[in-house]
């Protein structure tokens, strides 16, 4: 029985729900802000903002928001941007509020979580440091509960870096098509509740084919570690699956294993269930079950934790997606929120969730999409709980394009990634790389991710099978042309003697034999790269294109009757190839 609580606090309420064996207190909503130079927190806080939001939500406004957000009087031709040579001042931002923590958690162990935070991010509690992690698109996890004050307020303080500041190590790509990388905290902020031992990650893995879940668990053990020869090292313990129908409650499916879990550590558990006559997810029908995970330590409840999850088989079948068994196109195209986050427009929209509902369901459903690809960059963890209960089904890609971080660290924040997003059954396919090439993540990293998770398909950007061998589930060719010309003086020669046959591109595009060769599916996941601004102007990227086929001083109609009229015939070009797998036009 779930059961809500509120908390006021300094005039600040904090929401916390219930359910027996640990208690959530969300930590969503306005928090004091501010930024310096230096390391040290400001002496006083003259903004506000809210959590989750970056930095450009702050008011009144941050000192450099206009060297952020100043829009251009006319388009500068652009090819790429180094991040290195800023244009602003790198700040540390502080986020700060204050929570009311009730005496009954005294003997609890309390944890904070930052579902997402960019770029740096250290954690105080009441003055004392309780963790830090570079990590930007996973969710981190702060044991606070030595730092606390039991029946009384209670400060946290968290400082967030700048990009530039982010640790060769860390598996944060770079974007040389952005400008400007805005930090803050962009998603969800709460503090978790349990007893000593609490369900730190799961995942509900579906075979409708079987019937069968196939759960996997790490359970962390919060006992102090051995410490004096005869101390215990593990502690027994029981662990209930639960599946239930998302919509009734109906229980469908349970088990109950025993174990042990090492102290002051993290033990994995793996059990399957069985469910008779599973309802199929798919994009016209999102079915969705509730997983649930119980922990009991000494026949005692000290923690319970559920997540949504579908049943539904998404593979391959020669250069084919299926779904459930049948072949599946994907039609739709992508999503870049990094770079919408540079948009002065931006605002909060990206925390809307009848904006994002739009964006993501209502209009890709209206023109019969059924698939985005999220690109270079993650999204909020809401996004993707729309995508699941509406239906529509997702290439899933992690900020890597120019190559940033060490082995070890991006196996530690893959892995992480596949645990915290994988129980969403909108995502399909995890998308390491864009437009790249990465020996270790292709041949090391995906295998050993593929035994975690063996769902789903992999996509490595430009490795394909001479690369990766058997390892290669799916290839992603990008039909652009003359992109080394781009922005040359050349370009419009190339133009006059090589025609841009829209209706034929495999007449003089170098990479459709490779399309017609492969033997696994061909997801063309960008193509009509003649892009505008909102307003009708050209891109940074393409102004040279335009100015050769409409002339200089084109007006925004014609600029966006080009590109409809380009896009519709390259559309239909790729449609017409049937052995492509699915288009996925770059970009919304």
């Amino acid at each position: 029985m779930k059961r809500i609580i509120l908390i006021m606090c300094c005039f600040l309420s904090v929401f916390a729900w219930a359910d027996d064996g640990r208690t959530t207190i969300s930590l969503n909503g306005e928090w004091d802000f501010d930024q310096t130079e230096l390391a040290f927190p400001p002496r006083k806080y003259t903004r506000k903002i809210p959590v989750p939001g970056l930095v450009h939500l702050a008011r009144p406004k941050i000192s450099q928001y206009e060297k952020f957000f100043k829009k251009p009087d006319g388009v500068e031709l652009v090819e790429q941007f180094n991040f290195l040579e800023r244009d602003y001042t790198p700040m540390y931002n502080w986020y700060k509020r204050k929570v009311f923590i009730d005496e009954k958690f005294k003997d609890e162990q309390l944890f904070l979580t930052i579902k997402k935070s960019q770029y740096v991010t250290r954690v105080f509690v009441n003055g004392h440091e309780v963790g830090a992690s570079m990590e930007c698109y996973t969710p981190m996890d702060f044991n606070i509960t030595s730092a606390v004050k039991y029946g009384s307020d209670n400060e946290i303080l968290i400082q967030v870096g700048d990009r530039a500041w982010l640790p060769s190590e860390a598996a944060g790509g770079t974007d040389k098509e952005k400008v400007h990388y805005l930090p803050g905290i962009w998603d969800d902020v709460f503090i978790t509740a349990t007893g000593k031992m609490w369900v730190d990650k799961v995942l509900f893995l579906p075979s409708l084919a079987k019937g069968l879940v196939t759960v996997k668990t790490l359970v962390r053990s919060l006992y102090p570690p051995q410490m004096l020869y005869g101390d215990k090292m593990k502690d027994s313990c029981k662990i209930e699956f639960c599946v239930k129908e998302k919509t009734t409650g109906r229980i469908v499916g349970k088990k109950m294993i025993e174990g042990e879990a090492k102290r002051d550590n993290r033990t994995y558990f793996e059990t399957s269930i069985s469910l008779d006559n599973p309802k199929a997810w798919t994009p016209d029908s999102p079915f969705l079950y509730e997983g649930e995970v119980s922990v009991y330590d000494q026949d005692e409840l000290v923690d319970r934790y559920s997540v949504n999850f579908g049943m539904r088989d998404f593979s391959r079948k020669g250069k084919f997606f299926t779904l459930n068994g049948d072949k599946f196109y994907l039609r739709g195209s992508n999503i870049t929120l990094q770079r919408f986050f540079e948009d002065p427009d931006c605002q909060a929209l990206a925390w809307d969730r009848e904006w994002v509902k739009k964006l993501m369901v209502d209009l890709p459903k209206s023109i019969d999409w059924n698939a985005m690809r999220i690109c270079v960059g993650i999204v909020p963890d809401f996004w993707y709980d729309l995508c699941d209960e509406y239906g529509i089904v997702l290439q899933n890609e992690w900020l890597y394009w120019q190559n940033h971080g060490w082995d070890e660290q991006v196996r530690k924040e893959y892995t992480n990634w596949v645990w915290s997003d994988g129980n969403h059954p909108s995502i399909v396919i995890w998308d390491a790389i864009n437009e790249n090439w990465d020996s270790y993540i292709g041949n090391t990293l995906i295998p050993e991710l593929k035994e975690l998770d063996p769902t789903r398909i992999w996509d490595a950007g430009y490795m394909t099978s001479d690369q990766m061998g058997t390892n290669d589930e799916m290839d992603e060719p990008h039909p652009y042309r003359a992109l080394t010309l781009m922005h040359s003086s050349e370009l419009n020669d190339y133009f006059k003697n090589n025609p841009y046959n829209l209706g034929a591109l495999h007449e003089n595009w170098v990479g459709f034999s490779s399309i017609l060769d492969a033997g696994v599916p061909q997801l063309v996941n960008e193509y009509g790269w003649i892009w505008l601004w909102r307003d009708g102007r050209p891109s940074k990227l393409t102004l040279n294109n335009y100015n050769y086929y409409l002339g200089e001083n084109a007006t925004p109609e014609q600029c966006r009757e080009l590109q409809a009229y380009w896009l519709e015939l390259e559309t239909e070009w790729l449609r017409s190839e049937r052995s492509v797998g699915g288009i996925l036009a770059f970009v919304i």
